[in-house]
């Protein structure tokens, strides 16, 4: 009969569980944050964020001979350059849903002008921002006739969202 007893819980596992547990939430935040990334700062300078990843995976790779305090030490470093990577994100982040929302409210009243009075307007002096700091963000094209087009940034003009009266919604990263 087998005894159970004597089967104790692995000594990796019990060893590097902290650490490895530390960069599972390093890349459980960096990856999202990569993902925000391509939307806010664009493609080429969202590889950053995914060299960290791959630069968190070998570092999972080389704790393993380390004794456990030093494994502990190395996970809490890369936690804290982790941290340093978000608060610029999350800011973007923000920025990129306001303006988003405000385009929106933009597009409304685009197409209410249209609709009630048969064209897209010249510009947009009738409408009031919800959020005038990111008016600098914003730009509007009147395209003639019914059609009109509205671009938007979160850093640089050359990554932007736009929305175009006749094919939708769009994203040019770089």
């Amino acid at each position: 009969m087998l005894d159970f007893a004597k089967y104790k819980t692995p000594l990796v596992l019990k060893r590097y569980l902290v650490p490895f547990g530390l960069l599972a939430l390093c890349v459980a935040v960096v990856l999202p944050a990569t993902a925000l990334a391509f939307h806010t700062v664009g493609e080429v300078r969202q590889f950053p964020y995914f060299f960290f990843v791959v630069l968190l995976m070998v570092s999972a790779m080389l704790i393993l001979p380390l004794p456990r305090q030093s494994a502990v030490f190395a996970a809490v470093v890369t936690l804290l350059f982790t941290v340093t990577l978000l608060p610029v994100q999350v800011q973007l982040g923000v920025r990129l849903y306001r303006l988003k929302a405000e385009v929106r409210a933009i597009v409304d009243h685009l197409d209410n002008a249209v609709a009630s009075d048969g064209a897209a307007p010249k510009d947009l002096s009738k409408y009031t921002f919800a959020s005038p700091d990111l008016q600098d963000h914003v730009r509007y094209y009147a395209r003639g006739g019914r059609h009109y087009y509205v671009s938007f940034w979160v850093v640089d003009s050359h990554i932007s969202h736009w929305y175009d009266s006749t094919s939708g919604w769009g994203y040019y990263p770089d």
